[in-house]
């Protein structure tokens, strides 16, 4: 069984009913307390529960999800295999991503960007990149100043560590 291919196939028939933003939120939702209740996945990928019990518990717990959705937990709660839905959720969120042009960008700053400069940042990622970009900031008190971004899987580092770092290795090499 391929998690991911399940997830895609999942984002699929939420695209072609469209019910794929719902059903994205609903799954981030259903991955944090899965993940916040590992016993229940225990509970739902012991045999020693009747298909039926997991069928009910599914209902009781999940009744209000996306019938899609629903049905999604309970075919992976069949095959004793609800331990799998994280990584399920991640390839849903991915495609989805991927067809929305969507690109998650992380900026690393000595304090944390205020909304203008946020706004600024993500403008113009948006500009280089031509995608919607969802720019998430980190704060390291260790940077003296500027700032590191990842993106796209690139890394640039305007930091002023950086900085001088190159401007060290420059005077070395040359002479005088």
């Amino acid at each position: 069984m391929n998690p991911a291919e399940y997830g895609r196939a999942l984002y699929l028939l939420a695209k072609e009913e469209g019910v794929s933003k719902e059903i994205l939120e609903q799954s981030q939702e259903v991955s944090t307390l899965l993940a916040q209740n590992p016993k229940y996945i225990t509970l739902l990928d012991t045999p020693a529960v009747t298909s039926g019990e997991k069928l009910q518990l599914l209902d009781e717990a999940f009744g209000d999800l996306h019938v899609h959705l629903l049905s999604f937990l309970k075919i992976l709660a069949s095959k004793r295999a609800i331990y799998l839905f994280s990584k399920s959720y991640t390839a849903y969120k991915d495609a989805y991503e991927e067809d929305n042009n969507i690109l998650h960008a992380y900026a690393v700053t000595a304090v944390s960007l205020d909304e203008k400069q946020s706004e600024a940042l993500t403008s113009k990622l948006c500009r280089i990149t031509k995608k919607n970009v969802v720019l998430h900031n980190s704060v390291d008190p260790s940077l003296v100043g500027g700032i590191r971004l990842q993106f796209n899987g690139k890394q640039l580092d305007a930091s002023i560590e950086a900085q001088l770092a190159t401007l060290r290795k420059s005077l070395k090499q040359s002479t005088l």
